[in-house]
């Protein structure tokens, strides 16, 4: 082995130190960003399930109200019944 082979060894080693580190940086960074990511897509998901609740909550609400006024609606109809024949009998008086 020559003093220039040497040299070249040395450098080589050198950067294959810097590269196994580099990977090594790499690697974590993608570990972190595959957790980041997971964490992401949960709260994704906690947020859908959190926005269904809220229009289940809704509809609900509606659905109440509607049941409502469908009463209003049949005790108006009723009462406008009885006002119809209470006129038909005053009539007939």
């Amino acid at each position: 082995m020559t003093n220039v082979d040497m040299f070249d060894e040395i450098t080589k080693s050198d950067e294959n130190k810097k590269l196994k580190k580099r990977i090594k940086e790499l690697e974590k960074i993608n570990k972190d960003h595959q957790k980041l990511n997971g964490d992401l897509r949960n709260e994704i998901e906690d947020t859908k399930k959190k926005h269904d609740q809220l229009m289940m909550n809704k509809i609900a609400k509606y659905e109440q109200k509607i049941t409502q006024l469908k009463g209003d609606i049949d005790r108006l109809t009723e009462e406008r019944n009885n006002f119809e024949i209470l006129a038909k009998q005053t009539n007939k008086s």
